[in-house]
């Protein structure tokens, strides 16, 4: 495998997926909601009665001390509760609001239409081609490498 083409290859991509990807995503994010702050609500939409903090911390990779912080921001901002488990008091749950459901709702329709005109350049094998090109990055990034 040729180590340097992969990391030449890389150094271009960061740029353009910077400009094309990253970029308009935060630009429809409100002022003071940070691209962290969303992917932890994006997650924790999948638990309804909450997740504990600790389990929080290990499914999005970050140190407990940031998830504190995060959740705190998201608590301030009205996105997310700490809860007390009802089976065992030392652990703290956190879950959405109905206000972090309806943020969630209005930027992902926001960001669905940010993307179209990102690649309305692109014909449908090419998207095709980008879908699964992106998959397979989240793949084998996703694996402890």
């Amino acid at each position: 495998m040729d180590f340097f083409k992969t990391q030449e290859t890389i150094i271009k991509l960061l740029p353009l997926w910077q400009n094309k990807i990253a970029r308009p995503f935060r630009q429809i994010l409100d002022e003071g909601i940070t691209y962290e702050m969303y992917n932890c609500m994006q997650f924790l939409l999948w638990f309804e009665d909450g997740i504990a903090m600790t389990e929080l911390a290990k499914a999005l990779q970050l140190p407990k001390q940031r998830l504190t912080k995060l959740i705190n921001s998201l608590v301030e901002n009205g996105f997310a509760l700490r809860r007390s488990d009802a089976n065992d008091r030392r652990v703290i749950k956190v879950l959405l609001t109905d206000k972090a459901k309806q943020y969630i709702e209005r930027i992902s329709s926001c960001d669905i239409e940010s993307y179209k005109r990102n690649f309305k350049n692109m014909d449908m094998e090419e998207m095709e081609q980008f879908q699964a090109a992106v998959e397979t990055l989240l793949r084998i990034l996703s694996k402890d490498i």
